[in-house]
């Protein structure tokens, strides 16, 4: 399986990216990459360091918009060559600073979309990811699963960062391919989470049945022996016969 990961500290961005439709994309600080081109179009950045070994893949990174009207997203399953805005196509997630969350399938640079609702804040970091498993597209916010559709226009292909707007800023992109019959990340996550609670439920149902039976053990069965002893008397008095 593929797997590949970008944390963009270094001088310069290098080869393993190209720019779709244009854009400035530069590192910035050694730290960070950013888009700074202002015209209001979408961009895009797609992957160009290494091939995937199936359709089936997913992808992610941090991003933020610097003010709102500007958006910033990340798709899968985008054409592995061109660079004009029709080479724009893929599923994945979409944010507009001041406005609201978005799931979004791109047809020739053209964004076809449903609001999701939420919140996306200027100047605040968010991590998007999307994936493509077969016919069944997915997308999360903070690791938060927002959307899941089903979808076979596009059945292969790479992934891509999106902006809109300038000043938009990535860090931390991560990429690979979904191994057949494994849970994702996020599912896997959840099914711990879910296994340790039921143990701890378990465990918590356990001590109350135990208490319970404690509670309602029957007193000790008396013995034959015990059942014909003779009672001390609390008290003993003295009788006088008088004629």
């Amino acid at each position: 399986m593929a797997s590949y990961t970008d944390n963009f500290n270094r001088a310069s961005l290098g080869a393993n990216w190209t720019a779709i439709n244009g854009g400035t994309w530069a590192i910035n600080a050694s730290t960070v990459l950013r888009q700074t081109q202002a015209t209001g179009a979408y961009r895009g950045l797609r992957w160009a360091g290494g091939a995937f070994d199936s359709a089936n893949i997913y992808a992610g990174v941090t991003a933020q918009a610097s003010a709102n009207d500007r958006g910033f997203g990340i798709i899968v399953r985008c054409p592995t060559t061109g660079t004009a805005l029709a080479d724009i196509d893929g599923y994945g997630i979409l944010g507009f600073a001041g406005d609201q969350w978005y799931r979004v399938e791109f047809n020739d640079g053209t964004d076809n979309y449903v609001a999701l609702g939420g919140t996306c804040t200027a100047n605040t970091a968010y991590t998007i990811e999307a994936r493509a498993d077969s016919g069944t597209v997915t997308i999360y916010l903070n690791t938060v699963q927002q959307a899941q559709w089903t979808d076979t226009t596009y059945t292969t292909g790479g992934c891509m960062l999106i902006s809109y707007g300038e000043t938009i800023t990535y860090d931390n992109f991560y990429a690979a391919d979904i191994a057949a019959g494994t849970t994702y990340p996020v599912a896997a996550w959840l099914k711990r989470r879910s296994a340790i609670s039921i143990d701890s439920w378990r465990m918590a149902w356990a001590d109350f049945t135990a208490s319970i039976s404690r509670r309602s053990r029957p007193a000790p069965r008396k013995t034959f022996s015990s059942l014909w002893r003779r009672a001390t008397p609390r008290h003993a008095f003295a009788c006088t016969l008088s004629v």
